[in-house]
């Protein structure tokens, strides 16, 4: 899952210059003429690329100042023009990696990239998503509910379209007692159509980045669901 942009690039230093992107709807345009229908001319067919991620949390370029505080209007016009881009030009599924749900959600903030408010910025049938995949972190837990234990829809987002953790830590979590591997079933027996753990190791013994931990969730839940891991190779048997 390609991601295209990322809160980071409008940090202060280079911010500048991306934010300029998404202040003109001109500039969001020319974005995805040049850039995203290109992207779809090159990768649309390829095997490997099931969905593109239209920007790593956004909701940081929103509230933080370092990033431009700019206003959502702006940043998901961005969104609405560049999925109807990709829906128009190839078969690939769109989202938007949500930091946390209170963007992603009509009981917080407001859903920031419904098919509603996308098509109310930009007048057109593609601009919508395929799917959710919020972002959860331990960190949320005070102000947010945790996604473990409950379905997409106790959890506040729309059931529409499929929704997923689009990134989280892949530790165990000993705050409630959990594993990894407890968490990836528990996931999908809740409804949830996936999830995507932090991968990035410091290598050290501290680090809360652990792989070990990953291969074996992904593995038990290979077990689990083997026809949901890899569907088209039992459709041919």
């Amino acid at each position: 899952m390609p991601t295209l942009l990322s809160f980071d690039h409008f940090k202060n230093g280079s911010g500048p210059y991306w934010r300029a992107l998404i202040e003109s709807k001109e500039n969001c345009d020319e974005y995805a003429e040049k850039y995203v229908k290109e992207f779809c001319s090159r990768f649309g067919d390829n095997e490997y690329v099931f969905s593109v991620d239209l920007m790593n949390e956004p909701d940081w370029v929103y509230e933080n100042e370092e990033c431009g505080q700019i206003p959502w209007e702006n940043i998901s016009y961005l969104f609405a023009k560049c999925a109807a881009t990709v829906h128009e030009n190839s078969e690939i599924l769109v989202t938007v990696g949500m930091g946390i749900v209170k963007y992603n959600s009509e009981d917080y903030e407001g859903d920031k990239v419904s098919d509603e408010y996308l098509q109310s910025l930009y007048d057109d049938p593609g601009a919508y998503l395929d799917f959710y995949s919020t972002h959860y972190y331990n960190w949320q837990r005070p102000w947010f509910q945790m996604p473990v234990g409950m379905t997409p829809e106790e959890f506040k987002l729309h059931t529409d379209k499929p929704c997923m953790i689009g990134e989280t830590h892949n530790d165990d979590d000993g705050e409630i007692g959990m594993s990894l591997t407890d968490k990836y079933k528990d996931l999908y027996d809740h409804g949830w159509s996936g999830i995507l753990v932090w991968s990035q190791t410091d290598g050290s013994e501290e680090s809360w980045y652990h792989y070990d931990l990953t291969k074996a969730a992904t593995n038990a839940l290979y077990e689990y669901i083997p026809n949901k891991i890899y569907p088209l190779d039992n459709a041919k048997k």
